[in-house]
């Protein structure tokens, strides 16, 4: 350990807020004090404080109180987050609180506030994990800390007290009616039956001297150890636990996370009265007793040897954190033990003693008082505030050995108080007076006299300027030229007429509003048939007929989602469009046009493929997509077929405008509408498949509840099955792949040459 704490004293400004923290609570756990590494730590801390977690901050205030070097510049920092802490967080620094030399410290009192206004003290979880032994051991023991820091500082207000006894207790309760297996922790080992009867001839059998419920008390006789953490030695002792096994049957005697029950030890060759709690709720209602001090303990001890009457006290460190027996030690922890002899002769002395308990590092416990026993607790509490109040007041009027008052000679007047350099300020400011004066005196006589350079007493006869004519000339023509500008700007007519942009807006708005929703409800039915293809293998005119078999009305099912959404989604493909084009290109135009068409007509299209799949096969579908929501399934497959649409629109139409073209030797609206029609045909061929699997997406609601990967494993599975044709070992196209073709050409080609047809047919018309 010694080269350890050299190598982190030489690495020390390397290291962390987590690595100070857990440096120096592994020293403290260990009760190593390394002066120089401790005080290095601390000034580490200090300067890693902004950084450190709240299970870091709280663990170093505590292993810095444990070794006797307290960091109280931690505390504000410990108050502000106080509301991160966990309960183990809580009870250590109300640990290092309570151990500090103030027992109103601040941060006791914001401890106090949280634990009575938060939930953190409720037991809100089930417990069913494996090892709800150790846990709720670790809960209790954080839940005893915060008794005992309250207790020993004397601010448990009944409020709190209340709070944390029915805590304690409710553990207990919980832990008794739990019907769990045995927890799988290693126990020490017990000694076996046959070496407990050969030693009872020596030593004598424990007796329960009083069974209460939930309390016994037991006489030990010489021999046996009262193996409390399962640090028992079995060559010096016989395992107490053993004998309280065999008595009771309650699991907490079991367990070496309880100590068997044991709340206080007792030497193997002394003999005397020990509480055990037999279950849980007694352990716990112990438990609390000896935190708050209302259990105390009293040994008689027989001496062959006269006893020294000036020893009244003895104050030596004991080491009881190591296994095995308790030893006095120079790294121990403090122990007081109070002795006076009460009878002797001349070979055996009888002094009975009262130990107090094994007290932790502080610096305070040499000027502290115990008060373990006193006549009258309201006079001793009056007595302890009186002591804390003078304490306070000493506190207050303490003086430091420095004498830090200003000299006695700064307090005479001629020291304080430099006259002759009042004077020569004075006659300065005298002087510069005198002179503002006299200068301000010669700029008024300038003012009010004229001079000779003014040109005031000069004649005006004759030119000023020999230039004159000629700078009057050029201001002549620069004005002559300056109204020709003015009166051509004047005559200048408009280039753009905005009453043409006006007429041009209505004849949009009029085609968007007549054009696309007619031509949009018109094409129903081939919609309508390309979804039921989507899951059917049936052909063309068998689609059609299944459209219409409850009447022609019901072949434009769910048309009127998609004319009410035609009016913007024509407005997309045609201004939106070049709006795009105009600062991300073709493709770019394509690709937003696209993504923008789908936020339009998604939900009025998917709306109108669930219909229509309802009302081939009722009930199918029970929640219809509603036709205002612009997202759902398919939506990503919704856009990719819109994007080969509208490149077909956009990049295909002209291409073969030019072809035929050059084949009729023609141009004119007929061989412009072949065109487009034929630019169409080709784009909703290649987009016939995207549109059946966006159609076999939206109509098959089983779809959705399925894993990405499984969805994207049906998609491939459909595509195939429509598509290739393996029936005779080998892989051919379907017969679905022309009737797809077929439906989604005269689908689109029809929708786009209708929508042409009206709007050429409405600007032909429309008024001049």
């Amino acid at each position: 350990m010694t080269k350890l704490a050299q190598e982190a004293h030489q690495q020390m400004d390397r290291f962390g807020g987590q690595d100070v923290s857990n440096v120096v609570w592994s020293f403290a756990t260990l009760m190593l004090q390394d002066w120089p590494l401790v005080c290095a730590l601390r000034v580490a801390a200090l300067r890693n404080q902004p950084q450190m977690q709240p299970q870091h901050l709280s663990n170093t205030v505590w292993a810095h109180s444990t070794l006797q070097v307290p960091v109280l510049e931690l505390c504000p920092a410990c108050i502000v987050r106080l509301p991160e802490f966990d309960l183990q967080g809580l009870a250590n620094v109300s640990w290092t609180a309570a151990n500090s030399i103030y027992s109103d410290h601040p941060l006791l009192e914001a401890t106090e506030r949280l634990l009575c206004s938060s939930q953190i003290l409720d037991m809100h979880c089930q417990i069913t994990s494996a090892d709800v032994y150790w846990e709720m051991s670790r809960f209790s023991n954080h839940i005893c800390q915060l008794i005992w820091a309250f207790s020993f500082s004397g601010r448990l207000t009944p409020d709190l007290g209340e709070r944390l006894k029915r805590t304690l207790l409710d553990i207990g309760l919980n832990l008794d009616r739990m019907e769990l297996e045995p927890h799988s922790e290693r126990e020490p080992k017990k000694a076996t039956g046959a070496e407990i009867s050969s030693s009872l001839k020596e030593t004598g059998r424990p007796r329960i001297l009083t069974k209460l419920q939930g309390i016994s008390v037991i006489y030990k006789p010489p021999g046996w150890e009262v193996d409390a953490k399962g640090q028992s030695n079995l060559q010096s002792g016989l395992p107490l636990s053993a004998f309280v096994q065999e008595q009771e049957i309650s699991r907490v005697v079991r367990l070496a996370a309880f100590e068997y029950g044991f709340i206080h030890r007792l030497d193997v060759p002394s003999s005397g009265l020990l509480l055990v709690g037999t279950n849980f709720l007694g352990l716990a209602m112990l438990q609390w007793q000896m935190h708050m001090y209302s259990i105390s303990r009293e040994y008689v001890v027989l001496t062959a040897d006269c006893w020294p009457a000036v020893i009244g006290n003895v104050d030596v460190p004991v080491q009881d954190f190591l296994p095995g027996r308790s030893f006095v030690d120079a790294n121990g922890r403090p122990a007081d033990t109070r002795v006076k002899v009460t009878r002797g002769d001349s070979t055996l002395y009888l002094a009975p003693s009262s130990a107090s308990s094994v007290l932790q590092f502080r610096c305070a416990e040499r000027v502290r008082k115990d008060f373990n026993e006193v006549a009258n607790k309201a006079c001793a509490a009056r007595v302890r505030q009186r002591e804390q109040e003078m304490m306070k007041t000493r506190i207050r009027n303490m003086k430091p050995q420095i004498d830090c008052r200003p000299p006695e000679t700064m307090a005479l007047d001629h020291v304080r108080n430099n006259l002759k350099r009042e004077q020569l300020l004075e006659e300065r400011y005298h002087a510069i007076d005198r002179d503002n004066r006299i200068l301000l005196q010669k700029m008024s006589d300038i003012m009010k006299t004229p001079s000779v350079k003014s040109g005031a007493t000069r004649s005006h006869s004759g030119p000023v300027s020999l230039v004159r004519d000629a700078r009057k000339a050029e201001l002549s023509r620069i004005t002559q030229e300056n109204h020709a500008i003015l009166k051509r700007i004047q005559q200048a007519q408009p280039v753009y007429n905005h009453v043409e942009w006006d007429d041009s807006y209505r004849k949009s708005l009029v085609y968007m509003k007549l054009g696309g929703p007619a031509v949009m409800f018109s094409v129903t039915p081939f919609r309508n048939g390309l979804t039921l293809g989507a899951t059917s293998s049936a052909s063309a005119v068998e689609l059609y007929r299944q459209v219409f078999a409850g009447g022609l009305a019901k072949g434009w099912t769910g048309g009127s989602f998609t004319a009410r959404a035609a009016c913007p989604q024509f407005l997309c493909l045609g201004p939106a469009y070049h709006f795009y084009a105009s600062f991300s290109g073709v493709g770019g135009g394509v690709l937003l046009t696209s993504l923008t068409e789908t936020l339009i007509v998604y939900g009025a299209e998917t709306c109108n493929a669930q219909m229509a799949k309802n009302q081939k096969s009722p009930g199918s579908i029970p929640s219809v997509h509603p036709s205002w929501k612009p997202y759902g399934p398919g939506f990503g497959i919704h856009v990719f077929r819109n994007v080969i649409a509208t490149a077909g629109l956009r990049m295909l139409c002209t291409p073969c405008r030019n072809v035929i073209e050059g084949i009729t030797g023609k141009s004119n609206s007929m061989t412009t509408l072949a065109g487009d029609f034929t630019g169409n045909v080709f784009a909703a061929c290649f987009s016939a498949p995207v549109h059946q699997l966006y159609g076999y997406t939206v109509t098959t609601p089983e779809l959705r509840n399925l894993p990405a990967a499984e969805q994207r494993e049906k998609m491939v599975s459909f595509l195939k099955e429509q598509y290739l044709d393996t029936s005779s070992g080998r892989t051919r196209l379907s017969s679905l792949v022309p009737r797809d073709l077929f439906m989604r050409s005269m689908y689109v080609a029809v929708a786009y040459t209708m929508y042409s047809t009206v709007e050429r047919t409405l600007v032909a018309c429309w008024p001049k």
